[in-house]
């Protein structure tokens, strides 16, 4: 049962991890489309479509990883479970700042946090790794 339940967990961390690089893609993207090459302008579009959708896989996919490697506590310590649960909490504040613009009335000030929330989150990611092995 043991067996099962980590790849589970590595299966869903992939998952995971991909959908964080595809929505940071989004932003890089972006940079790139405002220079204006016709493909960054393209892919960016796309990403865009998809931004919400995998931002949504993100949390949820995070929150079951979370969960199944609860059961190895003891294996790494707490500082990857909390660098995770900063991870995910910031994804989740990143989300929320999106949905919270019409309460935030200026575009810069709800992309700010937005923006705020997906870097701390990325550090957060890296960090958890790090602690990770």
């Amino acid at each position: 049962m043991k067996i099962y339940i980590e790849k589970t967990y590595i299966m869903i961390s992939i998952i995971a991890i991909v959908a964080l690089i595809i929505v940071v893609a989004k932003f890089i993207t972006k940079r790139f489309s405002k220079k204006g090459s016709f493909f960054f302008k393209t892919i960016d579009t796309k990403f865009m479509k998809i931004h919400k959708p995998l931002a949504k896989i993100l949390i949820v996919s995070g929150t079951i990883h979370g969960i199944l490697t609860f059961s190895n506590f003891t294996q790494f310590g707490i500082r990857p479970y909390i660098m995770g649960t900063i991870c995910l909490l910031s994804c989740i504040a990143s989300m929320a700042s999106f949905y919270m613009k019409k309460r935030l009335k200026s575009i810069k000030k709800w992309v700010l946090y937005h923006r705020f929330f997906a870097v701390m989150s990325i550090v957060a990611f890296i960090s958890h790794i790090a602690f990770s092995r």
